[in-house]
Order: C-alpha cells, then sequence, then structure tokens
C-alpha cells in the first residue's frame, strides 16, 4: 500500500517502511498516483504518465504489465509495482531507468533491457542514486539484461542511509 510523503513517514526527517504505517496514515489515500501501462512501444505515453505523477509528488503505484520508456524516470517520492509482473524496459535511451533522489524508495520491480543480449540493450544503469542522495530505500528488485549497473552507487559522495533488500 502507498501512501503520500507525510503518510511515508516523511514527518519528523525519517522514512519509515510501508509496515510501520498508522492505522490513521494507512487509510488517507491521497497523493497516490495508480498507473497503467499504455502498451506504446515508443516509450513516450507511459513515460510522460509516470514522469508527471512523480513531478506532482505523488507516490505512484505501477500495475502489472509492460511499460516502456523513452526517458529516465526521476523518484522523489516513491514508485512501486507488483513484483516481476511490473517490467520497465527501457527504449532508445541511455543512463539510468531511474534516479532516486533523497528520501525516496523503489520497490516491487522487474527492470528488463530489451532483448536477452545485455550488449544488445541500450547502455542503462538500472538504478542510480542522484548526487547527495540520502535514505533511499530499493526493495525486490529484478534485473534482466540490463545493460549496465542494477543499482549504481557512484553518485554517492557523503554519507547516506540507505536500506537494500531483495535484488536479483
Amino acid at each position: 500500500m502507498l501512501m503520500r510523503r507525510t503518510a511515508l513517514g516523511l514527518l519528523a526527517g525519517g522514512l519509515l517502511p510501508a509496515g510501520r504505517l498508522t492505522a490513521a496514515s494507512a487509510a488517507d489515500s491521497a497523493g497516490i498516483s495508480t498507473i497503467a501501462p499504455t502498451d506504446d512501444t515508443s516509450g513516450v505515453k507511459d513515460q510522460q504518465a509516470i514522469s508527471a505523477a512523480l513531478a506532482a509528488g505523488d507516490a505512484v503505484q505501477l500495475v502489472p504489465g509492460t511499460y516502456y520508456l523513452d526517458a529516465g524516470l526521476a523518484v522523489d517520492t516513491m514508485l512501486a509495482g507488483c513484483g516481476p509482473a511490473t517490467r520497465l524496459i527501457p527504449v532508445g535511451f541511455t543512463g539510468p531507468i531511474v534516479t532516486m533522489g533523497s528520501r525516496s524508495m523503489v520497490s516491487n520491480l522487474q527492470f528488463y533491457g530489451g532483448s536477452m543480449s545485455a550488449a544488445d540493450n541500450p547502455a542503462t544503469d538500472a538504478i542510480s542514486l542522484s548526487a547527495g542522495a540520502t535514505q533511499v530505500f530499493v526493495d525486490n528488485i529484478t534485473a534482466f539484461y540490463v545493460n549496465g549497473w542494477v543499482l549504481n552507487p557512484q553518485p554517492i559522495q557523503s554519507a547516506t542511509h540507505m536500506s537494500v533488500v531483495g535484488i536479483r
């Protein structure tokens, strides 16, 4: 279950896992965007829909399906799917598929390079951190044929708090 930024526990300066939400905050569903894939293989429509919701400060829940992206996603809140049934495929761009900012969470997603040969796919990292990002959480991520890092920690320039659970 996804909550808006305040319900995610960003009160008092810390991000709490979804399982630690109170009953009062779990009942508040404002600030959640549920997005379904468009089947637009150019990547334009899926990328625009997801980016618009993230830019508005919403937590984003992706329903099962394949999402084609023609550009990377900047996540400063929460981006969650439904496990391996929610697949992100980059189309014709290089760089990270997801760039995480401070106090963000990415969970239950599959990153798929596009073809069954990593060398034939765009040079992309599945997840990267923005410079100076702190308090980031990565949970239950699967990656296949990604032509780059699954989780690229290189932008970390100072102390950070990171929780990584279940990368396959």
